[in-house]
């Protein structure tokens, strides 16, 4: 798991060759955003 409080962020040591699956999930003073669709990778 990572997180950020930058626009982007870079995710270091995934496994090669392993369906990865992510998403992204806000958190501001207004409280906890949804969920954005998953979005699967293959490294």
């Amino acid at each position: 798991m990572g997180s950020t409080v930058e626009p982007a962020i870079t995710l270091y040591n995934q496994e090669s060759g392993t369906e990865l699956n992510y998403r992204v999930l806000a958190v501001n003073r207004a409280g906890e955003g949804n969920p954005s669709a998953t979005v699967t990778a293959v490294l």
